[in-house]
């Protein structure tokens, strides 16, 4: 099992064991109930949040900075969230199996998907789908709304972003603003325990117990800010015992590590350049978009190694097709069919654009009561691309001989989807959840393997921005920030009160270790 050490800062004073639970927020705005985090929060002068979130950008290196307001989940969400997220993983691996199958999937024998749109997920990378048992990461998009956790995104099955910065997120919230420290006694679970998962998982789909390794890019060909992020979560797969190789657009090279990628005869094997110590390999996990992948540097090795089973990947060929939003238009029906289960998250009311025609769209594009309560997004977005937010469009209109109509700006977007309907869907409009003027969503991680088993976050990772601003969900990243994310015991969480004995049990003992 990994091991982790991590050091946090405690200021003690005489009121730091006592009182009011946190106990969560689940709707837009801050529950009166949520006092403990206020308090601390209000107790803080503005140079003390202003020096944590300088420190905590120094730990993010500048890409995010962690919010001095925490988010605060309870037990049975939190089950909910790991519940959800197995369900998706195993869902999506029985339809990415079943398409697999060509002419004699069952979806064909269904009407949830037309032929045409299932030829949208076959997977055309491989030439023998029979020798392929998918597996892959998936990581959720979602809003917390009314207690409800509504699934955004159809799931990124290809790549899993901020998969480093869990750990780092609540480590720096400690540091950053120790006057904090009691969540530490009052919450369950960790993020540490979902990499200890994903270690056990992983030990299980390594063919003839090879080496293992950890394929990233490297930071010159990405935006700024990957470089810190790879570091992470390279520091955090060495202690899971892998071996890491850096991609270069040239090839596979060894740059930043002495390792580099061989082929002898059908096996891979990785090579370090200053030993020559040689290891075949039995398991990749792929810390990047397959796209780039695909497109960028020849990975063709790697591939026909996993489809002739010699070795696995973390992302089986095609997976990537899965994270088409066309999906979420369907997600609730194919559940049934391959599960016979209820989605545990729920899905906002999701449509094609391509079955409706150009007047019926354009009657809710030239109306802002109604384009107000959709979200538009293309099918193949990533990272917000591409991605309307109907409440946004609402500021686009001008009063012209009395009557509000679409600006030029505006015009040009509605040209954009219209010419494009049969790659867009349009999303009824969920609001993110405020605190303190901050929007969240959510997002969990989960891997399922070759055998079927599931590893899930026990912590969701959350980013946050400003209200009006750009985020992941309306377009390209504005002002995003970190928030240390928290799951409050249920013993905890009675009464809207703490038990005060077993606070002072807890607290006793942390004194006595030398905090």
């Amino acid at each position: 099992m990994m091991k982790f050490t991590y050091v946090f800062m405690f200021f003690l004073s005489t009121s730091v064991c006592w009182a009011q639970v946190p106990i969560m927020y689940d709707d837009v705005g801050v529950h009166d109930n949520y006092s403990y985090v206020l308090k601390t929060y209000n107790s803080m002068s503005e140079r003390q949040i202003q020096e944590g979130l300088l420190m905590s950008k120094n730990d993010f290196k500048g890409v995010n900075d962690i919010e001095p307001i925490p988010v605060i989940l309870n037990q049975d969400q939190s089950m909910r969230l790991q519940a959800g997220t197995k369900q998706l993983a195993r869902l999506y691996k029985a339809f990415y199996a079943d398409i697999n199958l060509g002419e004699s999937a069952r979806i064909y024998q269904s009407n949830i998907l037309s032929t045409s749109d299932v030829s949208l997920y076959m997977n055309s990378q491989s030439s023998s789908p029979t020798l392929i048992n998918p597996n892959f990461m998936v990581a959720t998009d979602l809003i917390l709304h009314k207690n409800n956790f509504y699934l955004i995104e159809a799931g990124v099955t290809s790549y899993a972003g901020g998969i480093g910065d869990m750990q780092l997120a609540r480590d720096s919230f400690f540091k950053s603003y120790p006057k904090y420290w009691p969540l530490e006694l009052m919450s369950k679970g960790n993020p540490i325990d979902f990499y200890n998962e994903l270690e056990k998982v992983y030990a299980e789909d390594n063919i003839n117990s090879g080496a293992k390794v950890l394929l990233q890019h490297h930071s010159s060909v990405l935006p700024n800010g990957y470089g810190p992020k790879k570091n992470r979560i390279l520091n955090i797969f060495r202690e899971m015992g892998f071996k890491d190789v850096t991609v270069e657009l040239s090839g596979l090279v060894s740059r930043d590590s002495p390792n580099a990628l061989v082929k002898i005869k059908d096996d891979i094997y990785v090579v370090n350049s200053r030993t020559l110590e040689l290891e075949r390999i039995g398991f990749v996990h792929l810390d990047m978009q397959s796209s780039f992948l695909k497109h960028k540097i020849p990975l063709n090795m790697l591939i026909t190694a996993h489809n002739k089973g010699r070795l696995r990947l973390n992302i089986s060929p095609g997976a990537e097709n899965l994270s088409n939003k066309h999906l979420l238009t369907v997600l609730e029906k194919l559940s049934y069919f391959y599960l016979n289960e209820e989605l545990i998250f729920k899905v906002p009311s999701t449509v094609n654009l391509k079955d409706y025609t150009d007047a019926e769209l354009l009657k809710t594009f030239q109306d802002p009561n109604l384009v107000k309560n959709f979200v538009f997004k293309s099918l193949h977005g990533r990272g917000g691309e591409d991605v309307y937010l109907g409440t946004d469009l609402t500021h686009e209109f001008v009063i012209k001989d009395g009557t509000l109509v679409p600006n030029k700006k505006y015009e040009k977007i509605i040209n954009h989807i219209l010419h494009r309907k049969d790659y867009f869907i349009r999303q009824e409009h969920i609001s993110l959840p405020e605190k303190l003027g901050k929007a969240f969503d959510l997002r969990t991680f989960g891997y399922i393997n070759s055998k079927d088993t599931v590893a899930s976050s026990v912590i969701p990772w959350s980013r946050s921005a400003p209200v009006g601003e750009k985020t992941n969900l309306t377009g390209r990243y504005g002002k995003a920030s970190q928030n240390a994310v928290f799951i409050l015991g249920d013993e905890f969480l009675k009464s809207g009160r703490f038990l005060l004995n077993s606070i002072k049990s807890k607290c006793s003992s942390l004194f006595s270790r030398g905090h």
